[in-house]
């Protein structure tokens, strides 16, 4: 697959989630009996339709990414029916009230969500036209060349040898998106209680959660460190990198024939091979990773390795258990994402594995039941914007 085909289709796909109120997962607490409206546009204006407010967040996200990277493969009218939506959702006054709501019920959307929101933040900053960038956003713009990127998880420097702090591109071209300096100043009233809670939180968790679905903290901190860089929050950055080493430095031989679980969509070694990817180029440190990484997943890539596989889903009506195609999609992002530090043979395998976990699951993104339709997209663009980054790496 690649961005530009298949760009149309997805934010047709993406369009429909967002204006499909129902079903609706709120996952509210209610404080007392006048605490009880869950009413989608009432409770989430900026984040409602797509069953819930984590995947409403990551599909405006893909929304704005395609509208970004994939801008000629969208036609005008489809073009122009998104960037409504976004228009009437992303406002400052509906991120007010998310904002508020974020700031009332700090385990919301911990840590899924946060991250999702601020990688959407961040995304608007990118899109923005560079005149209106605010100069504390500083990873919103490339390395020197005058050419930017999308703000995604694998859009950092992957060379394991001389990588730096400094926010590097993965050469894909994007288009501005006049309209996103609005969204860029809603969101960002999202984003800064994002990390606010994420502040406090992180101190407080004794252990790193390794489910494999969205409470796992691997992933959730490691998109919201991705996000705080391109936001020029070097505050938060410094907080991740430090709690990410306390959490994870120390492991070794990870069971990865356990995994997955019935309800998976994230590879927990995966996700945390991946944050630490980014924890040690952060600091400058690329071509330190390649020793953990071996230490970690000794057999990552190799015949036989599990993490490979396409796993079955035998009712992809049921919501938990069409996480499973999101699983091979998350795997393939990763797989990809972590190919520079790993043997040419090994890299070729992965190539190869990964396109058929991504083609496996091609049919559910766009024509799949709705437990698959409402989220897929994003975990596909993400796999893309990978493959283009591990491409290149091995020169094909």
């Amino acid at each position: 697959m690649a961005l530009i085909s298949h760009a149309q289709g997805w934010v047709r796909t993406i369009i429909d989630g967002l204006n499909r109120p129902f079903p609706w997962g709120a996952a509210h607490h209610s404080s007392g009996p006048d605490d009880v409206d869950v009413t989608p546009w009432r409770l989430h204006p900026a984040f409602h339709g797509c069953l819930d407010w984590h995947s409403s967040a990551h599909m405006q996200w893909s929304g704005l990414t395609l509208l970004t990277c994939a801008a000629s493969g969208i036609e005008p009218a489809t073009r122009d029916e998104l960037v409504g939506v976004l228009n009437d959702r992303l406002t400052v006054a509906n991120a007010q009230v998310e904002k508020e709501y974020l700031r009332t019920h700090r385990g919301f959307e911990r840590p899924y969500g946060w991250g999702w929101a601020a990688l959407l933040a961040a995304q608007c900053e990118v899109a923005r036209p560079a005149a209106t960038r605010p100069v504390a956003a500083t990873g919103a713009s490339s390395d020197g060349s005058g050419q930017r990127c999308c703000a995604s998880a694998t859009t950092f420097p992957t060379a394991p040898s001389g990588a730096t702090g400094t926010r590097q591109t993965n050469e894909q071209e994007v288009d501005t998106v006049p309209e996103a300096t609005g969204w860029a100043e809603a969101t960002g009233i999202v984003a800064k209680q994002v990390f606010a809670n994420l502040m406090v939180w992180l101190p407080t968790l004794t252990v790193p959660v390794r489910t494999g679905t969205h409470d796992n903290t691997a992933f959730g901190i490691g998109l919201c460190l991705d996000a705080a860089r391109v936001l020029g929050r070097t505050d938060v950055v410094a907080a991740i990198v430090e709690h990410s080493h306390r959490f994870f430095d120390a492991d070794r031989d990870y069971p990865v024939e356990w995994e997955p679980s019935g309800h998976d969509f994230l590879s927990a070694g995966l996700s945390e091979a991946h944050l630490m990817a980014r924890v040690f180029q952060v600091e400058g440190r690329g071509e330190e990773f390649g020793g953990w990484l071996s230490a970690f997943l000794p057999r990552l890539g190799q015949a036989g390795d599990t993490l490979l596989t396409v796993p079955d889903v035998l009712d992809g009506t049921d919501g938990r258990l069409a996480h499973l195609y999101g699983l091979s999609l998350s795997r393939a992002w990763q797989l990809r994402a972590l190919t520079p530090w790993l043997d040419e043979d090994v890299r070729r395998r992965i190539a190869q594995v990964t396109a058929r976990q991504v083609s496996a699951v091609e049919p559910q993104i766009s024509d799949g039941d709705f437990m698959a339709t409402h989220w897929l997209v994003s975990f596909a663009v993400q796999a893309e914007l990978a493959s283009g980054q591990s491409d290149m790496i091995m020169g094909m």
